[in-house]
């Protein structure tokens, strides 16, 4: 009861503060059969994956050591035969907080200007009518982002959003059409990183999500962002933070944006997928009575993706995702002209 078995997001804290000494030893494939490996070896984590629709028999993580100094995220088959890593909890828990203050002095670093549009400020903001947080923003062009996830409880009216933590009521908020918020696979150290994830009845609550003087950024606004960081086809890479992305993804954050790979919730099962691997961001604008508006970013390439997710029902307005707010327009202007 002292040890536990590593999950998706252990494994990459593991991976920012120690360095595996191993001796490959092999994997037993599916069908059975036993392979040998010399330059790598493989570990399981408790972490499911499961792309809806594409490789149902393919719903976990497999965990690859390279060259005895990096770790690679992998998905690989049930049936196939790992090592499995067993570490202790005290020890687990230290590297977590260790992690959650690397998070919190990158998010104190300076910007880097972007085409000389970029400025890096400091912001209090009343935050759910009862607390003040300072929020750190970054100038891209003409808009103002913050430059972390959203992580409120209350909406700007002081009013508490639902925490939906079972599956059955995540799910179940979805259907009666109820605001929710959650933190991934229930764990508020996740928080520390990527915030909240909610669905689109959060986000498009009249009691306000965003808190005063921001706004949740439409799908146009989105765009202007891309625009300014040289369009879909490349921005992903200066949107995208410098750690955290699975499999070398990592961007160079150049924008100061600090995207990170936060995953998503689903609707119709409430399970958590793809952290470390997918980011996704709500817009405020709906696409029908059932769906809402997106845009996403990848460890795979460096694009910048809109209403592209890997499956067409997860636009529906009950999936969990992050949420990033814009300045908006009023509060911009009169900073200006101080």
């Amino acid at each position: 009861e002292n040890f536990i078995i590593p999950d998706q997001y252990h494994f990459q804290i593991i991976n920012a503060y120690s360095r595996f000494q191993i001796t490959p030893i092999g994997i037993i494939s599916e069908q059975g059969a036993f392979t040998k490996v010399s330059d790598q070896q493989y570990y399981w984590t408790t972490s499911e994956y499961n792309e809806k629709g594409k490789r149902e028999s393919a719903v976990s993580f497999s965990v690859s050591t390279v060259n005895n100094d990096e770790i690679e995220l992998k998905q690989a088959y049930k049936q196939e035969g790992f090592l499995v890593l067993v570490v202790e909890k005290e020890k687990m828990s230290i590297a977590i907080k260790e992690a959650a203050k690397l998070m919190l002095d990158a998010k104190k670093s300076t910007s880097t200007i972007v085409n000389n549009t970029t400025k890096i400020e400091t912001n209090s903001t009343t935050v759910n009518s009862t607390t003040t947080k300072d929020y750190k923003t970054v100038k891209i062009g003409s808009q103002i982002w913050m430059t972390e996830n959203l992580n409120v409880d209350r909406f700007r009216n002081g009013d508490l959003i639902p925490e939906a933590k079972t599956a059955n009521e995540w799910v179940l908020a979805g259907k009666n059409e109820q605001p929710a918020w959650c933190y991934y696979y229930n764990d508020s150290m996740n928080g520390e990183n990527n915030g909240k994830l909610y669905n689109w009845y959060a986000v498009n609550d009249s009691r306000g999500l965003a808190p005063i003087g921001w706004n949740i950024p439409s799908d146009e606004a989105w765009d202007v962002l891309s625009k300014s960081l040289g369009g879909n086809l490349s921005s992903g890479k200066k949107l995208k933070s410098t750690y955290w992305w699975s499999s070398k993804g990592n961007g160079n954050n150049l924008s100061s944006f600090s995207a990170f790979p936060g995953g998503f919730r689903t609707n119709y099962n409430g399970n958590f997928y793809f952290l470390g691997y997918y980011g996704y961001w709500w817009t405020s604008s709906e696409s029908n009575t059932e769906k809402a508006y997106f845009v996403s970013l990848e460890y795979k390439n460096n694009r910048f993706h809109k209403n592209n997710l890997l499956n067409k029902s997860e636009r529906n307005k009950s999936v969990g995702f992050s949420v990033r707010c814009i300045q908006t327009r009023k509060t911009r202007e009169k900073k200006e002209k101080i």
